[in-house]
């Protein structure tokens, strides 16, 4: 959908790229990391996902998680 604009990118690496957007529902800047769709990093990314939902953003040294989604793609699905 349309939820998130894209400003820039922000980095990359092995596993991902993280991209600069805006949050249209709320109006956040937000970074929005894009896993790659190997079954692998795809793992990866679950077990990030519940070590950020774990911490529940109560630490301001750590990532608050907003949500999370799949995007299909070419060669399989992204987290």
């Amino acid at each position: 959908d349309d939820r998130y604009r894209v400003e820039g990118k922000l980095g990359w690496g092995v596993y991902s790229t993280v991209w600069r957007c805006v949050d249209e529902a709320s109006g956040r800047r937000i970074a929005l990391k894009i896993q790659k769709s190997a079954p692998e990093y795809t793992n990866a990314a679950l077990t990030e996902i519940d070590v950020l939902r774990a911490l529940g953003g109560r630490d301001a040294g750590v990532v608050e998680l907003v949500e999370h989604f799949y995007v299909a793609g070419p060669h399989g699905n992204h987290v």
